[in-house]
């Protein structure tokens, strides 16, 4: 179950974010920050279930919306943004990336304030849409110490896989 859904105002758009926790509050120790993108980019995929489910117990994890997609999807954009066939793929990509890494400055910003965080430990894991959008981006500029795109076609078990490695590097 998550914590709590909220929305962030991120350069007056909202983004929703799916947030868990455990009951970690900014007094609490801090925890590494792990922020999770599914395929379709929507905070509230079934698909992500499993990857919360299996990261919460040692961090603090956030599932926002991608930009365009989940609450702030848009018929036209969005399906222009992420079709690579589509003409106006490489353009809007280009401000997609830019809004996301707005996103994640700010999503950093707002969770330091109210959960324990440690920005030295904070990580991305994305997939499908999310990995696409994360192609060429420079973790630092977003202000996490790596991004890991995984396969688009990467199944619930690689996933889990994926996060007991990303455990072993966060926790070292």
């Amino acid at each position: 179950m998550p914590d709590s859904a909220t929305e962030l105002r991120v350069a007056g758009d909202l983004l929703r974010v799916q947030l868990r926790s455990q009951g970690q509050d900014a007094s609490s120790p801090a925890r590494p920050l792990v922020v999770v993108y599914a395929t379709d980019g929507d905070c509230s995929s079934r698909e992500l279930t499993v990857v919360l489910d299996a990261l919460e117990p040692w961090c603090t994890v956030a599932a926002p919306d991608l930009p365009l997609c989940g609450a702030r999807s848009s018929d036209k954009l969005t399906a222009a943004a992420y079709d690579s066939k589509h003409a106006l793929t490489d353009a809007l990509l280009s401000d997609v990336r830019l809004q996301l890494q707005d996103d994640l400055r700010v999503l950093i910003d707002s969770l330091a304030e109210t959960h324990a965080i440690d920005r030295t430990r904070t990580a991305v894991i994305a997939w499908g849409r999310g990995a696409q959008a994360f192609h060429a981006i420079d973790p630092a500029v977003c202000g996490v110490s790596r991004v890991d795109c995984l396969e688009e076609s990467s199944t619930d078990t690689s996933r889990l896989e994926h996060c007991a490695k990303l455990r072993a590097a966060l926790i070292a």
